[in-house]
């Protein structure tokens, strides 16, 4: 059946009318915003080309059929890749160099609904690029109509000059652009989708927001009040030079920095400052402040909100989201923003995870790679950078590399401690300037705690040393060991225990409660696995840390005497009596490391020490700073074939391994979720989000155990929720015996 009227989409309204998108509309507005992204970091016409080319499959009387009712399935993004194909062995042929353009932008098109996929070879019969124009002949639906609304010419406006060479000088080069221009168009094949689903106020853009110049302003303002209310103290008089040093090595030029501080510093807002003026320099769209852990980016989101105002700043992780099953009239504007936003970055100050930031641009998925091409012109900073898993190092040091040289981006790395990247050859293609003109005067003159080393120490040791203070810290490497010392304390209503088998809610309350007790000077014994290092501003007078490596043991440092108020405070290392106490892997590796540079250096917590430890770590882990090879799979094939194994090396990128199973324990307001879960019919991913915050993980082995006794019971294929709630204690969190051997999981 012939139709005379092509349709891209169609939505049912609430009373039942089917409303129609026409395909010209639709593919002309996506080819606008995909032309508008792509122009600022690659050739014109690509992004609309791009655009043009995407749905042409649409343009079948099958797909015609089907989205007037028909139930058939329909491949309508091979079509624009044909053209692609065609057009690519035509400049081929022709020995004009733009047949490259084609070819990568085949990526694209054939991914826009199902991700990046590899490219294959020519005998494949399914699942790769290759495969899906081998359906050409017999299989791919007739879509020729598609010559009769877009001019042909227009896809042909293609001309390579000397500028996009830099793109495609080697491999890694050519996959990110293929990244970009795959983020780009899928960005605009939602947002088009979206202004017509949802109208027009549903596309919010940056441009209604603060501008990065505007924040300065108001950040100026914050800063003089700050220093208005400040104390002249020496360690207050300390930040404020460390601020100043930002702010005026901030006038450089796009590139890389370092920002060695120690734990207290301010590196907070001085890196904050140090963006912002960079950014006015340098005219850059958005700052992009990336962390380790969830637990420092709601603490530093709401700094930077109560400055902005919250509408300002995008908090982007996993416990941060808007569920795509909420119908369009529950969404206020403001909710409307932030689901926009977390789908595509378009917000000029975004506090988000490393997991967001790399996976983002190591993923084939078009929902995690959306975002990419509003990297584009950022300022990234890097906090806590030494804690960048290390099997995935190589690979993410390559991609920041790659958006400075050639997506106008700086990066400023922030760390407590000194990983030295471009010293230990890690980052090889630029100059890293250092904002601190003499870190080791600034490690002196903040340093308010000696490290001293103890030797061995059992459970017994610790315990006995711990009773003997008011108010002491003890941070180990395993679940194992902190409940073992936790249990042996002497009786006190003081004594508390923190690690990840207490849901995240859990903690933060006997967090809160620690920090009270501290304020108050009550008695405060507090055992912990290295999870407290994460950010968790505490100041305890004495800490007691298992051997670990030595920017575990700063981290740990950075928990005691914080605020200097203290003349003499000391960090105590000791190694446990017991082997599996150390942990296992890479955690193992890194106490080894760790105590030989304590037999080395009287000063373990000195700079010089920092930075032999490193130098060690990596010079020892060589090997696996891409276990994965990640970059041997992006280097395969020569760069002229433009052959990639995207879908493989999103699936062996993974910062986060699936190591358990998600249980929900469902006390206080966790209950409560659970229960409306059961009745609820939209938003089910909203709470199953808000459930996060009353979940823990544990290995599959405990899980099929609790099974058999009945103690949990299925929500969905991978989520369980807790029925025998004797199986968690308020103290310890949830005690299974059988969690021994996951122990070195923090």
């Amino acid at each position: 059946m012939k139709f005379n009227e092509k349709f891209a989409r169609k939505i049912e309204k609430e009373n039942g009318r089917v409303e129609y998108q026409k395909l010209t509309d639709h593919i002309f507005g996506v080819s606008d915003f995909t032309e508008e992204f792509v122009n600022k970091f690659f050739l014109k016409n690509s992004g609309k080309i791009l655009g043009l080319l995407h749905d042409l499959g649409k343009y079948s009387d099958e797909f015609q059929e089907r989205i007037r009712g028909k139930n058939i399935k329909v491949d309508h993004s091979t079509a624009g890749a044909v053209v692609c194909d065609d057009l690519e062995n035509e400049f081929k042929n022709n020995k004009k160099v733009e047949w490259l353009l084609y070819k990568i932008f085949k990526y694209a098109i054939i991914g826009h609904h199902s991700g990046l996929l590899n490219y294959g070879t020519k005998i494949d019969s399914e699942g790769t690029i290759t495969a899906r124009l081998n359906k050409r002949d017999g299989e791919l639906c007739d879509f020729s109509d598609w010559k009769n609304e877009i001019n042909i010419n227009d896809i042909r406006q293609l001309k390579f000059n000397e500028e996009v060479l830099k793109f495609f000088e080697n491999n890694f080069s050519i996959q990110m652009l293929i990244r970009f221009l795959f983020s780009s168009l899928v960005d605009g094949d939602r947002l088009d989708a979206q202004k017509f689903s949802e109208g027009e106020k549903s596309i919010v853009s940056s441009k209604k927001l603060m501008s990065l110049n505007e924040m300065l302003n108001v950040f100026n303002t914050f800063m003089e009040s700050k220093k208005l209310d400040g104390k002249d103290n020496p360690i207050n008089l300390i930040r404020s030079k460390i601020f100043n040093d930002c702010v005026n090595k901030a006038c450089g030029d796009r590139g890389f920095y370092s920002l060695c501080v120690p734990t207290g510093g301010g590196k907070t807002l001085s890196s904050l400052g140090f963006a912002l003026n960079h950014a006015k320099k340098n005219g850059h769209d958005r700052i992009i402040y990336s962390l380790p852990f969830t637990s420092i980016i709601e603490q530093n989101a709401k700094v930077y909100s109560d400055i902005f105002g919250e509408e300002n700043v995008l908090e982007h992780h996993c416990n941060f989201n808007f569920s795509n099953e909420i119908g369009e009239n529950e969404y206020t504007d403001k909710q409307l923003k932030y689901r926009l936003a977390t789908e595509n970055w378009d917000m000029p100050l975004i506090v988000t995870t490393n997991v967001q930031l790399f996976e983002s641009i190591y993923s084939n998925k078009p929902s995690s790679v959306r975002k990419l091409h509003n990297i584009y012109n950022s300022v990234i900073i890097l906090d806590e950078a030494q804690v960048i898993p290390n099997e995935y190092l190589k690979p993410c040091i390559k991609a920041l590399e790659e958006l400075v040289k050639n997506y106008c981006c700086t990066v400023l790395i922030c760390t407590a401690t000194q990983p030295e990247f471009e010293k230990n050859g890690l980052i090889k293609n630029f100059d890293v300037i250092e904002i601190i003109d003499d870190t080791y005067k600034l490690f002196d003159d903040l340093k308010r705690v000696e490290g001293k080393f103890i030797g061995k120490q059992s459970v017994k040791d610790v315990c006995e040393k711990m009773n003997s203070y008011k108010q002491v810290l003890t941070i180990v490497n395993t679940k194992k060991h902190a409940k073992e010392i936790f249990e042996n304390l002497s009786e006190s209503e003081g004594n508390f225990h923190l690690s990840t088998n207490m849901y995240p809610n859990h903690r933060k309350e006997i967090i809160k409660t620690i920090k009270e007790r501290l304020k108050n000077g009550e008695e405060c014994r507090v055992v912990s696995t290295q999870l407290i290092e994460a950010g968790v501003d505490v100041d305890f007078p004495v800490v007691f840390r298992s051997i670990a490596g030595i920017d575990s043991i700063v981290q740990a440092a950075g928990r005691c005497n914080r605020e200097g108020k203290r003349e003499n405070s000391i960090v105590y290392v000791f190694k446990p009596d017991e082997q599996s106490y150390l942990g296992l892997g890479y955690l193992k590796l890194t106490s080894q490391i760790g105590e030989g540079i304590i037999n080395k250096f009287d000063d373990i917590l000195s700079i010089e020490a920092i930075s032999k430890y490193f130098l060690e770590l990596f010079n020892n882990t060589t090997h696996r700073q891409d276990k994965h090879s990640i970059l041997d799979m992006i280097d395969k094939h020569k760069k002229t074939e433009i052959n990639y194994d995207f879908e493989k090396i999103s699936s062996e990128f993974k910062f986060i391994d699936n190591i358990g199973v998600q249980i929900i324990i469902p006390i206080g307001e966790g209950e409560k979720l659970l229960n409306s879960l059961k009745y609820s019919e939209k938003g089910i991913k909203s709470i199953l989000r808000k459930l996060n915050g009353f979940s823990i993980n544990i290995p599959n082995y405990v899980l099929r155990q609790l099974i058999k006794d009945d103690y949990i019971y299925r929500i969905s294929d991978d989520i369980f929720a807790l029925k025998n709630l004797q199986m968690y204690d308020y103290k310890l969190g949830f005690d299974k015996d059988k969690l021994e051997s996951y122990e070195y999981i923090i």
